[in-house]
């Protein structure tokens, strides 16, 4: 029975060590495959101190990966670049897993410190991935340093995520070429923190361009206000269905501006669970749109939406839209707007806008709302020629539901609360 018992025993000691140094052997192929699979932009001579220009370092394993089809890898480090990195059909990863979001550096950084160049240029096909960019900024003044964009899309089918953006003048942006096509692009898991002047720039997106889970966040004391003086949390221009979700700004003068581009294109596409909040105005369209906006919050100082176009139509739901001191939302001309099951909220005091002004618009339709306000709820000027206020619970303070002077106007079935 003792002899069992150690035979046994000696079996399971065998046993182990026979995993253990499976294990061990598996873990040194993965890490011998790790490395022949990427190339190591150290490996061409950079050095990642923040002081040594590394930009032929970089081009050198751009020009690397291209020939051997492989990721230019970039290890944690700050990487000082003076000139464009342009990659093409081929990606550039850092550290995958980092939190993006967060405030701290965790992430390799490239910092481009040459104003006049961008810091990469996305050609058709190309991708990065766990990555920061950061500049040299001076948060406390007036007049932050007008870079380059950070990255520049220049072709379709491109793909940014899990990447942070600091101290940018404009963090994305696209090639200002009509010949363009930025299409098929997919910007999602990106933090862009304390820009001064945009956020991201999206045109010439001739097929589906999605955003999801995109922040654009700067403090109101950054530059001394000059985001939200001045700035644009995301521009879209001509974008052909666009999707966009989970995306926030924070801070900035607009949060969203849609408007054509030079060649009088517009947007249309869907927004879903994206917000506003703490600008001058959320939501702000000029030129040709046609959106389904979906879900999410828009708090703001002056309007939240503002609509001043006789081609915008927008399809509005479960939203939630608030004002402080404006109009939460102004409809100067439209071809049609419809807006149901959301609250508009314009309910503070020592103002007399009121939630909803229907100053124009050809068409509009507002439904089953919830519409709070200090002053008059509702305001339907002479110029708007066909509008629809029905079945709302309109509470207003001081003032009257709804106050008509229309063309052609249907105002039933509210439920008015004084």
């Amino acid at each position: 029975m003792e002899m069992l018992f150690k035979c046994r025993q000696k079996s399971r000691i065998v046993l182990l060590a026979l995993v253990v140094t499976l294990i061990f052997v598996s873990l040194n192929t993965i890490s011998e495959a790790s490395t022949d699979n990427v190339i190591n932009v150290k490996d061409f001579g950079a050095v990642g101190d923040g002081v040594t220009d590394d930009t032929a370092a970089f081009q050198n394993a751009i020009a690397q990966s291209a020939s051997q089809k492989k990721p230019v890898f970039v290890p944690f480090g700050t990487y000082k670049i003076t000139q464009t990195l342009n990659l093409t059909k081929q990606s550039m990863i850092g550290e995958m897993s980092a939190a993006w979001g967060a405030d701290d550096v965790n992430m390799p950084v490239i910092k481009p410190t040459n104003p006049a160049n961008s810091g990469i240029r996305l050609n058709k096909g190309a991708a990065i991935s766990g990555l920061a960019f950061d500049y040299d900024q001076n948060e406390t003044s007036s007049t932050p340093t007008q870079y380059a964009p950070t990255i520049l899309l220049a072709g379709v089918g491109t793909r940014i995520s899990n990447v942070k953006i600091t101290h940018a003048w404009i963090g994305i942006d696209c090639v200002d070429s009509p010949e363009a096509n930025t299409g098929r692009s997919s910007i999602e898991n990106v933090f862009i923190s304390k820009v001064a002047k945009v956020g991201i720039d999206l045109d010439y997106g001739w097929d589906v361009t999605t955003l999801h889970n995109v922040e654009v966040w700067t403090p109101n004391t950054t530059y001394n206000g000059y985001f939200l003086n001045n700035g644009t949390g995301i521009i879209f221009r001509h974008n052909d269905m666009l999707r966009v979700s989970n995306t926030f700004v924070f801070g900035a003068q607009v949060g969203m501006l849609f408007e054509d581009n030079e060649n009088n294109a517009g947007t249309w596409g869907v927004l879903t669970n994206s917000s506003v909040d703490f600008c001058a105005t959320a939501m702000k369209f000029v030129g040709m749109n046609k959106l389904t906006i979906t879900g999410g919050s828009f708090w703001v100082h002056l309007r939240a939406f503002d609509v001043d176009t006789a081609f915008t139509e927008l399809n509005i739901s479960a939203c939630d839209i608030k004002s402080n001191g404006n109009t939460a939302f102004y409809i100067g001309d439209c071809k049609h707007i419809t807006i149901s099951s959301s609250v508009i909220n314009r309910d503070m005091g020592g103002y007399s806008n009121p939630a909803i002004h229907i100053a124009g618009g050809w068409n509009v339709v507002i439904t089953g709302n919830y519409i709070k306000a200090n002053g008059t709820g509702v305001i339907i000027g002479s110029g708007a020629r066909r509008a629809i206020v029905s079945n709302n619970i309109i509470e207003v303070l001081g003032g009257t539901s709804v106050s008509n002077n229309g063309m052609i106007t249907v105002v039933k079935d509210n439920i008015n609360i004084n």
